[in-house]
């Protein structure tokens, strides 16, 4: 992979992050990231009920509408719940379910989530930042980190690709998701270089069907990937009532 363009977007992410540490956290205070909760709002209520005590901060990396019946609710959580939001794909385009006409069931989805949100809701959705560094250290993106780049996968098996971005962003850790599929990896043999991809809360597409998140210690590093059972057909009943195409039902209680 070739080197990236430093871009004046990176730069000013460097360099207007000055959230820091909050004063209220301690040395054993843990950060849960949440992603690709897609409107499936029974899923989201488990894993928040099964954060760990000590998790003081929730940061959310996009993709919360689209594909499950419940997009307001869920927003509503996120919204009562987050520390950070990123904007997802879904999120980004949630007003033109065109950029999804080749994908016709999603574009359904997309078309449903419209009608279901708020219109302070789709404004709240469409301003999120697509990236932000987070604690001084930590990159977050919903796709690839670079600019040019978004809406770009990064696969599981291709972690090291993003390497460059520690020197580019001026960061320890790289949390991003868009792929449902959980992932992480350290870059050296050092605490530092961490990245990680919590994959999905609503839609995991790892043939487990569990709702998943991640539990990072932001001191030390030491990461958790963690699942969650819920009952999926409680979703997959909504997702018929709503009228939402019925093969959803099996991509959420099949993990695909």
């Amino acid at each position: 992979m070739s080197s990236p363009t430093v871009t004046s977007d990176a730069a000013k992410l460097s360099n207007t992050a000055s959230r820091g540490v909050p004063n209220n956290t301690t040395d054993s205070a843990s950060v849960a990231f949440l992603a690709d909760i897609h409107g499936n709002y029974t899923a989201l209520k488990a894993v928040l009920d099964d954060l760990p005590s000590h998790v003081e901060e929730i940061v959310y990396l996009g993709d919360l509408v689209g594909i499950g019946p419940r997009p307001q609710k869920v927003v509503e959580t996120v919204q009562e719940t987050a520390d950070v939001v990123i904007q997802g794909d879904f999120d980004r385009h949630i007003t033109n379910p065109d950029h999804f006409v080749h994908a016709p069931t999603i574009r359904q989805t997309i078309e449903y989530s419209l009608e279901q949100l708020t219109t302070n809701a789709i404004a709240w959705l469409q301003n999120l930042p697509t990236r932000d560094i987070y604690r001084e250290n930590i990159l977050l993106s919903h796709s690839h980190p670079d600019p040019n780049l978004l809406g770009t996968y990064i696969q599981h098996n291709d972690l090291h690709a993003l390497e460059p971005y520690f020197n580019l962003y001026n960061t320890d850790i790289i949390a991003f998701a868009h792929t449902h599929i959980q992932a992480v990896d350290r870059l050296t043999d050092s605490a530092g270089e961490l990245v990680f991809n919590p994959g999905s809360v609503g839609h995991p597409r790892d043939r487990n069907p569990n709702a998943s998140y991640a539990v990072l210690d932001p001191f030390t590093h030491e990461i958790e990937l963690r699942r969650v059972p819920y009952d999926q057909s409680t979703t997959s009943d909504k997702i018929i009532d709503a009228g939402l195409p019925e093969k959803i039902t099996t991509w959420i209680e099949n993990g695909k």
